[in-house]
């Protein structure tokens, strides 16, 4: 029993340390993608500071662009929170 009992015990730490190793990794993604984004946003956003529009156009642009980044990223997490079933599905 003593090799039986080794050998499941080794195989549950084996799997539980895999399951957390993926779970990690897929956290750090998801706040990698989000990094990017903020990085883009915050490039679109010093590029105003040259820009020929009016003070009210490119304050509303840049409302506008935070506004579309906050919705990209809501939709891309709520896009993986239901997983990779097929469409009809859900």
């Amino acid at each position: 029993w003593a090799g039986f009992t080794f050998l499941v015990g080794f195989l549950i730490v084996f799997r539980t340390s895999q399951a957390y190793s993926r779970w990690w990794e897929g956290c750090t993604a998801a706040h990698h993608m989000l990094a990017e984004w903020y990085e883009a946003c915050s490039s679109i956003i010093a590029f105003c500071k040259y820009s020929q529009a009016t003070e009210a156009q490119t304050a509303n642009f840049k409302g506008l662009i935070v506004r579309l980044v906050s919705i990209l990223h809501a939709t891309a997490l709520s896009d993986i929170e239901k997983g990779s079933k097929p469409e009809h599905e859900r």
